[in-house]
């Protein structure tokens, strides 16, 4: 079956939110329902409703191939602040995918401001940066990629994050509570910066089951966040484990120049 593009956005934000709410840094607020969700921080008047188990949802889609995201250069301003070229790049990924700039993220939804509120009260003082999507368009092979990082952590957090992963099955079903209980942890994932966990999750939209591969690596006083979303069954084309080992080694660089 031809996946539909349309049904991955309510999915990807439940799960984030059901992330949001597992991390054990703060009091984040609730995960929306399994059934209904609409994007954060938008105007809930005029905002739609997304019913995703039953019905068709309308978030938009762009209909042509997104325009590419610049990629950040090496300038002054990323001189002073590193972490500035922590992303990942085109270049990263196989032929077939395109990083969505700013106005593509609008069009569906999936913006650093509201992926930002999905978080809010999480940290206590570490802030979302980085922010980048890529999306391969194929019917066949449509995925979804979504980064982000998450810095500073203060030095109890860190230590919060490295003692829930110590336990990474029962790290996994927590995380992954609002989602059912079907997620097993990519043990391939554990050995990225300082402290990381993977795991792997289906979820039912409509007819289609979905897989979601979902990585946090903790390096220093940054958390990096990698989430994929494709159908179940298929060969996702990038592999999200790859791609976090590049976003890790960016990091380690930046951290210890």
């Amino acid at each position: 079956m031809k996946i539909q593009p349309r049904i991955f956005i309510p999915v990807f934000f439940l799960c984030l939110a059901s992330l949001a709410c597992s991390l054990p840094f703060g009091n984040a607020q609730p995960a929306p329902d399994a059934t209904t969700t609409t994007a954060p921080n938008q105007d809930l008047t005029s905002a739609p409703t997304v019913v995703f188990l039953t019905d068709t949802p309308t978030l938009p889609i762009p209909s042509e191939t997104p325009a590419v995201q610049s990629q950040p250069a090496a300038t002054a301003e990323t001189a002073q602040n590193p972490l500035g070229l922590v992303v990942l790049k085109d270049t990263d990924f196989p032929a077939g995918f395109t990083a969505l700039d700013a106005n593509s993220q609008q069009q569906i939804g999936v913006t650093p401001d509201s992926v930002a509120g999905l978080f809010q009260g999480t940290f206590s003082q570490a802030k979302p940066s980085n922010y980048f999507v890529f999306l391969n368009p194929s019917p066949d092979t449509y995925q979804l990629v979504m980064g982000t990082l998450f810095s500073p952590l203060t030095s109890k957090e860190s230590d919060a994050f490295d003692l829930d992963l110590a336990d990474p099955a029962k790290a996994t079903k927590s995380f992954t509570s609002g989602l059912g209980n079907n997620a097993d942890v990519l043990t391939t994932a554990n050995t990225l910066g300082e402290k990381s966990i993977g795991f792997t999750f289906t979820t039912q939209a409509n007819s289609i089951t979905l897989r979601g591969d979902l990585i946090m690596v903790r390096r220093g006083n940054v958390v990096a966040i990698l989430l994929t979303m494709y159908q179940d069954g298929s060969k996702p084309p990038a592999d999200l484990i790859t791609l976090a080992g590049t976003l890790d080694g960016r990091l380690k660089t930046a951290l210890n120049p």
